[in-house]
C-alpha cells in the first residue's frame, strides 16, 4: 500500500472516531458511552480519549448521572478503531457484544483477553490487529464467530489459550478453528509429594489452578491402607478452608472405608479467588504400625464448577506419601530422639495428658513394660552411649536383687523418709504414693541425689506418682541413707508400685511399702521415753539410742519419739 492509501485509511478512521464521538450521549473518565434500551440501565461503550499509558480499563458500571448507574454491557462499533496508542485493553465481565471494526487497525495491541459472559464478536472486531500474539477467551462454551473478526496473520501466528476441557469444543467451532496454535490451559486439582513419620497426622493441601473464575468443586479421595481420615464427632471426614474459599460452604462424607467425598460451593456472593494454591486442607492420620515406604494418594472423580455454572472435568491426580518407621525411643513421632522425647515419656508416666505418645517405641528394654528404665535407655541413647557397650562395662555390677528399701518416719514433722540400703547404683526411680486424699510434696536428699531431677504429679486415680530421674545418667551417691522425703499430713502413707533403674539399665522391683506395717496410725511427740525400747518403722528393735528417735512402746501402745 502507498502513502495516498494510508493516508486516505488514516482519515477515513479518523473520521469514524469523531462521528462516533458526536454520537454519544454521556462522558465519563474521558470514555464516551450511549444507552443501549430506553430505560437508561445499559450502555456501550463509543469513544475514549486519548491514552497516555497505552491502556484503557473499560468498567463494568458507570454512572450517567447523580442517580442513574449503568451497565456497560458492549463496545460499540468503530468504537476504538485506528487507535495506535492502544497496547493493552481489560474488558469488564459484564460485558456481551463486541461491535463491527470495534478494535479494527489496532496495531500495537499484543494480547487479549475475552470475558466470560462474552455472546457476541462482530465482523472485523479485531481485523488489522496484527500485533496480537494471545488470545484467551474465557467463554466456557464458544459461540461462532465470522473468519473476518481476527487478520490472517492472527490466526497463523497468534496463540488461542483456552480451558483444557473445552479444547474440543473450540477446535470444533467456526472461525475459533481457524487458529494454527490452540494451547488448552490447565484447570485442575493438585496434591504434592509429602515425607511423613508413622503414627503422626498429615495435614494434606488441596491446590486448585484455574485461569477460569471458580465457584465450586467435587473430588473424591483415595487412601491406600494405613492411612485414614481424620474424622469429627459425627464420623465425617475433617477438611479446612483456605484463605482462597474463606467464607465458603464445605463438607465431607464417606463413601468406604478409604474413600471420601469433598464438596465445596459458594453462597450468594463469595467464590475461590485467585488462580492457584491451596482450596482446602485433609486432615489424614498415619498408622503406628505401618511399614515405611512409599503410599499414594488419588484424588479422582474431579468436578470444577466456573462461577457461571459451567462443569468442567479435570483429570484424576495423584501423590506420593513416603512413610518413615519411627525408631525406638521416638515416642512423640517427630522423627528424632531428643530431650522433647525424655520430656512426653516422664509426663505420660505422671499420667500427664500428652499429644501423642506411641507405644510400638517406648519399651526400650522389650521388657514388656513402660516405665522410668525406658527413660533412662532414652537418655543413654540421646548420650550416644550404646546400651550393649555400657552393660558389658557394667556386667560386674550388682544387679540390685539384694537392696532394700523401706519407709520411716522423718525427723523433720508431718513427714516421711525414703530409705535405700543398697549395693547396686542407681540411675532413676519411679513410684506411686498414696495419701488417703491429702496432699503430698517431696524432696531428693541433697546427699544422694544431687544433679537429679524429681517430679511429682496426681494421677487420674488420686495417687501420686513420683519420679527422679538424670538427664546426666548421674548415679545415686553412696550405699544407705534417705533417698527421698515425702512430706504429708496423712495419717497412713503407701508406696508402690515401686520401680528403680540400675547401673546395667534394668529394672529393679521392690516391694510396697506401708506406714502403717508398724501399727502406727498417726505421728505422735513423747518426752516419757526413757526406759522404753525404740523402734524402727519394720519393727525391728533399735538399741542405739542416742538420739531417742524411733518407734517409742509405752503401754501398749506405739508412737513415734521425734526428740
Amino acid at each position: 500500500m502507498n502513502y495516498s492509501k494510508i493516508t486516505f485509511v488514516a482519515a477515513l478512521l479518523l473520521s469514524l472516531v469523531f462521528a462516533t464521538a458526536d454520537a454519544q450521549d454521556f462522558v465519563r473518565d474521558g470514555l464516551g458511552y450511549t444507552f443501549c434500551t430506553a430505560d437508561s440501565q445499559s450502555v456501550e461503550l463509543v469513544y475514549a480519549d486519548s491514552l497516555e499509558t497505552g491502556s484503557l480499563e473499560v468498567p463494568a458500571w458507570v454512572a450517567a448521572n447523580d442517580s442513574v448507574n449503568c451497565r456497560v454491557v458492549a463496545v460499540g462499533d468503530s468504537a476504538l478503531a485506528g487507535r495506535l496508542d492502544l497496547t493493552r485493553v481489560t474488558l469488564p465481565e459484564s460485558l456481551l457484544r463486541i461491535g463491527a471494526s470495534a478494535f479494527e487497525g489496532c496495531t500495537a495491541l499484543d494480547s487479549l483477553v475475552l470475558p466470560a459472559g462474552l455472546e457476541a464478536i462482530d465482523s472485523m472486531a479485531f481485523a488489522g490487529c496484527t500485533g496480537l500474539t494471545c488470545v484467551r477467551p474465557l467463554m466456557t462454551t464458544p459461540f461462532a464467530i465470522a473468519e473476518s473478526v481476527f487478520a490472517a496473520e492472527v490466526y497463523s501466528q497468534a496463540i488461542l489459550q483456552v480451558s483444557r476441557g473445552q479444547l474440543p469444543s473450540y477446535q470444533a467451532t467456526a472461525a475459533w478453528n481457524q487458529f494454527a496454535n490452540i494451547v488448552a490451559l490447565p484447570n485442575y486439582l493438585e496434591i504434592n509429594d509429602t515425607t511423613v513419620v508413622a503414627s503422626n497426622a498429615l495435614e494434606m493441601p488441596i491446590m486448585l489452578v484455574n485461569d477460569v473464575k471458580m465457584a465450586g468443586l467435587q473430588f473424591d479421595v483415595c487412601l491406600p491402607e494405613g492411612l485414614s481420615f481424620a474424622t469429627d464427632s459425627t464420623g465425617a471426614p475433617v477438611v479446612s478452608l483456605a484463605s482462597r474459599t474463606k467464607g465458603m460452604q464445605v463438607s465431607g462424607n464417606m463413601i468406604s472405608d478409604s474413600v471420601a467425598r469433598f464438596t465445596l460451593f459458594r453462597d450468594s456472593v463469595r467464590r475461590i479467588s485467585g488462580t492457584s494454591g491451596p482450596v482446602a486442607t485433609l486432615s489424614i492420620q498415619t498408622s503406628e504400625d505401618m511399614a515405611g515406604g512409599d503410599y499414594i494418594v488419588s484424588l479422582r472423580d474431579v468436578i470444577l464448577t466456573t462461577n457461571d455454572y459451567q462443569t468442567i472435568y479435570a483429570d484424576s491426580v495423584s501423590a506420593t506419601v513416603t512413610v518413615e518407621e519411627l525408631q525406638m525411643g521416638d515416642v512423640n513421632a517427630d522423627g528424632e530422639v531428643d530431650v522433647t522425647d525424655v520430656v512426653t515419656y516422664v509426663r505420660y508416666l505422671l499420667d500427664f495428658d500428652v499429644r501423642v505418645f506411641v507405644h510400638k517405641v517406648a519399651d526400650m528394654n522389650a521388657d514388656g513394660e513402660e516405665n522410668i528404665t525406658d527413660v533412662v535407655l532414652i537418655v543413654n541413647k540421646i548420650l550416644d552411649s550404646p546400651q550393649e557397650a555400657k552393660s558389658m562395662l557394667m556386667a560386674s555390677e550388682p544387679s540390685g536383687a539384694q537392696d532394700e528399701l523401706s519407709l520411716q518416719a522423718s525427723s523433720v514433722a508431718g513427714a516421711w523418709d525414703v530409705i535405700l540400703q543398697n549395693e547396686a547404683r542407681y540411675t532413676a526411680f519411679q513410684m506411686d504414693v498414696e495419701t488417703d486424699g491429702a496432699e503430698l510434696d517431696a524432696e531428693l536428699m541433697a546427699a544422694r541425689a544431687a544433679g537429679h531431677t524429681l517430679m511429682v504429679n496426681k494421677t487420674r486415680e488420686g495417687n501420686y506418682r513420683v519420679i527422679g530421674y538424670s538427664l546426666s545418667m548421674s548415679k545415686f551417691k553412696g550405699n544407705e541413707g534417705a533417698l527421698l522425703r515425702l512430706k504429708t499430713e496423712a495419717k497412713n502413707v503407701r508406696v508402690k508400685n515401686i520401680i528403680f533403674t540400675n547401673s546395667r539399665l534394668q529394672s529393679v522391683y521392690f516391694d510396697d511399702l506401708n506406714s502403717a506395717a508398724t501399727g502406727i496410725q498417726q505421728l505422735e511427740k513423747t518426752t516419757e521415753v526413757e526406759e522404753s525400747p525404740l523402734y524402727d518403722l519394720s519393727g525391728r528393735r533399735i538399741y542405739d539410742v542416742k538420739n531417742k528417735k524411733g518407734v517409742v512402746v509405752k503401754k501398749g501402745k506405739k508412737s513415734v519419739q521425734k526428740n
